[in-house]
């Protein structure tokens, strides 16, 4: 019995397969559309999340700036001096997770195997590397241990140690910084290009021990920058808020004043960015699902076209027996098989355009990400086709189930 009802719906489809084939091209476009540009925005999305948090995963970087006493004007602007005691103040909050320095120091000359190079050089901590998303890929990263005693250690970005070294292993080599000596304690795994990134490029950086670089390079005990990351994306604001305020009681500042203390939470960004990525989802959805409303509207159209042609077989078939439940599924079925075979061949074509735009594109550049289809948006695709099949089967089928036998017998 099963197989005879789905025999008839394959031999009805085969009779006007000219029909809906001109009328299921829309459900093909449509769904090669949405298989495609979902996985081009979810990799994209994906893509540009990587790229963002490559500076640090949760960091707020902290700029301080100056102060000016009310009513007395510029001249009386106070500079806001951080300071390394600031570090362990913030580290006490209940809603810092760590904190750091993140001290710039210049371009610093660096000789190393008779190659001399002009990097970018910082002062941090040992819980710089973590907040500021810094992974090691030779060796070990600053310690405690390094920052307590002042050190004259560095810890190397993948280009600086390539610029010196020239893929010989850095670890453990003797360079100079301004003449003094170092020695190299690790070497970051590379983290490639960054479309964020405070001064230069993470690659591109030497850093040492902050107290290593007050003595030896700053001469002062002030602090140009410091990072701290919270306790969850979700108390992040409340942690600026909480940091601000105990930094404006130490440095004479309000909370409020954005020229005193300026602050970067890369979580914000990533906020922004997702809110004009789901903008453009919706406009690209809306203009799919209007594609395939039109094809469904064509499919529809032709069901009715074949519900009229075939109103003597219905009565034929009501009179032997045939109930209006059982009409009303063949007609259902034959309409969710269209498009479902219509939404297969879209959904084949689109995967087809994923893999060739993966080929094509490689690893991609900071701007440009290979789309990626995740096993969600498969699941969404089979919905949407069986909706759209519902959706444009179940009128001609309802007018299908409810012609009288009696009249359609008499019909020629």
């Amino acid at each position: 019995m099963l197989a005879d009802f789905f025999y008839d719906t394959l031999r009805n489809l085969r009779a006007h397969k000219l029909r809906f084939g001109l009328t299921a091209s829309g459900i093909v476009w449509g769904i090669m559309m949405l298989t495609y540009l979902s996985a081009w925005m979810n990799g994209f999305d994906v893509h540009l999340t990587k790229q963002m948090l490559k500076i640090g995963q949760n960091v707020v970087y902290l700029f301080p700036g100056v102060t000016a006493k009310a009513g007395i004007g510029e001249r009386a602007a106070k500079p806001v001096e951080l300071d390394f005691e600031d570090v362990a103040r913030l580290e006490a909050l209940d809603v810092v997770e760590r904190a750091g320095t993140n001290q710039f120091l210049d371009t610093l000359m660096v000789r190393a195997r008779g190659r001399t190079k002009l990097v970018w050089s910082y002062g941090v901590t040992e819980k710089t590397g973590a907040i500021r998303n810094f992974e090691v890929g030779q060796g070990r990263f600053i310690s405690r241990a390094d920052v307590e005693r002042g050190a004259r250690v560095a810890f190397l970005g993948a280009q600086t140690a390539e610029r010196l070294f020239r893929g010989r292993s850095a670890v453990g080599e003797r360079i100079t910084i301004e003449a003094i000596p170092f020695r190299v304690v690790g070497v970051a795994a590379r983290k490639g290009e960054q479309i964020v990134f405070s001064g230069p490029p993470d690659d591109n950086l030497v850093l040492m021990p902050v107290t290593t670089a007050r003595r030896w390079f700053s001469k002062t005990d002030t602090v140009g920058q410091i990072v701290f990351e919270p306790r969850s994306r979700e108390s992040g604001v409340e942690a600026m808020v909480a940091v601000r305020g105990l930094l404006g009681v130490h440095h004479g500042f309000h909370e409020d004043d954005s020229s005193a203390m300026a602050n970067f939470w890369i979580v914000e960004s990533l906020q922004i960015i997702e809110v004009l990525l789901l903008g453009f989802q919706i406009f690209l959805y809306f203009a799919i699902g209007v594609t395939l409303l039109v094809g469904a509207a064509g499919v529809m159209n032709v069901m009715f076209v074949i519900v009229t042609e075939r109103t003597r077989e219905i009565g034929l078939r009501k009179a032997i027996g045939g109930s209006n439940l059982s009409i009303f599924a063949q007609f259902l079925v034959e309409s969710v098989a269209t498009t479902a075979f219509s939404g297969a061949v879209g959904a084949v074509l689109g995967v087809l355009m994923v893999k060739l735009s993966q080929w094509a594109i490689g690893q991609g550049t900071v701007f440009i990400s290979a789309p990626v289809l995740a096993p969600g948006s498969l699941v969404t695709i089979v919905v949407v086709m069986v909706a759209t099949g519902i959706g444009a089967g179940i009128l001609p089928a309802i007018r299908a189930a409810r012609i009288e036998p009696a009249v359609s017998l008499r019909s020629s």
